[in-house]
């Protein structure tokens, strides 16, 4: 028997004896001998549950569902671990998520023992939900800062924005150096959710729910980079500008039917509206005339250029005494760059 079996053997023996402080603390031990075993995090989320720690309990079995889905298990198997995700947010009492995840259950094995029961219950839990919502709803005209479910202590130092195009939401978090096997993300129709390891050893969670509007789950995906996580959710209506990621949205609108631009990053609740930002600082070039217009073009070349074409550019300028501008450095690097007056005109040295 393995070291990571017996440990197993070892917590069932506890929980049976209903020491689940031993059964979770021998389930951790033999996920870090094999941490990609569904079975050891689905009977810790179990015990998570006795213990009240029901946050550690919702992403083992997110964690459980994810490795059961990659190994392609039969129906029947995977709706024990949806199961246990359903009961956990119903013991969250975020009963709506809990009903979406029973009925996902339903889809998998509509025979599941007590599912019907619990069903039941968020049917009757959902609209006391709903009406809290509406209670803490921020009006139109004051929009209130998103705020950031399931945020642990000292997450408040990760940066998150998100922008949109016409047909997907792009949620940005600035984290440094996930490792992708350390990485849980949901998908939901109406909520996305992830569960972030990081270098350091602490664990980082996000939860948006409920969307301001429908996304299509299987179509959204996401990235894990060397500098930050994208979450890319593919809108269900797409075209429908979302005015705000989460809860009633009374400022959607619609984008044009010319080539859609994307409204560009915000950690705010509130798109901005960059088209108009962009057409203001447009017309304020547009009164620009003689040497202000060429420094302004001088400028705009310089700042949207790379390393190597900011490096051309300032020495032909300062080694031609301003009559040359090249962008070319593979060129300019080799020789100093001579003095080009205009035509008809000669230069002199002072």
């Amino acid at each position: 028997m393995s070291v990571a079996a017996e440990l197993y053997k070892q917590a069932v023996d506890s929980y049976f004896e209903d020491d689940y402080g031993s059964a979770f603390e021998k389930l951790s031990e033999a996920l870090s001998e094999e941490p990609e075993n569904p079975e050891y995090y689905l009977k810790r989320s179990i015990v998570g549950s006795k213990l009240k720690k029901f946050e550690n309990s919702l992403e083992d079995s997110i964690k459980a569902i994810a490795l059961l889905e990659e190994k392609k298990v039969e129906n029947k198997t995977l709706s024990r671990a949806y199961l246990r995700k359903g009961l956990t947010f119903y013991n969250l009492e975020r009963f709506v998520r809990a009903k979406e995840t029973f009925e996902k259950v339903r889809s998998l094995n509509p025979e599941e023992k007590d599912l019907d029961l619990w069903w039941k219950k968020c049917v009757d839990k959902c609209p006391k939900e709903a009406e809290s919502l509406k209670k803490v709803e921020p009006s139109s005209s004051q929009p209130a800062p998103p705020v950031d479910k399931l945020q642990p202590p000292g997450s408040s130092k990760i940066k998150t924005e998100w922008y949109q195009n016409h047909d997907f939401i792009t949620i940005t978090l600035f984290i440094k150096n996930a490792k992708q096997n350390d990485v849980t993300v949901e998908f939901e129709q109406r909520g996305v959710s992830i569960s972030v390891k990081t270098s350091a050893g602490s664990d980082v969670n996000y939860d948006w729910e409920p969307l301001s509007h429908p996304i299509i789950p299987e179509e959204s995906k996401y990235l894990v980079l060397s500098t930050k996580i994208e979450l890319r959710l593919k809108k269900a209506h797409s075209g429908v500008q979302w005015g705000v990621l989460e809860g009633t949205d009374t400022l959607a609108g619609h984008f044009s039917n010319q080539a859609s631009k994307p409204n560009y990053p915000s950690s705010a609740r509130n798109a901005r509206n960059w088209d108009k930002l962009e057409k203001e600082l447009q017309n304020d070039d547009d009164k620009l005339e003689g040497d202000q217009a060429l420094n302004s073009m001088f400028q705009k070349l310089y700042k949207d250029a790379g390393e190597d074409v900011r490096k051309a550019m300032v020495k032909s300028f300062v080694e031609s005494g301003g009559t040359c501008l090249s962008t070319n450095w593979e060129e300019v690097s080799k020789n100093k760059v001579e003095v080009r007056p205009p035509e008809g005109m000669e230069p002199k040295k002072y």
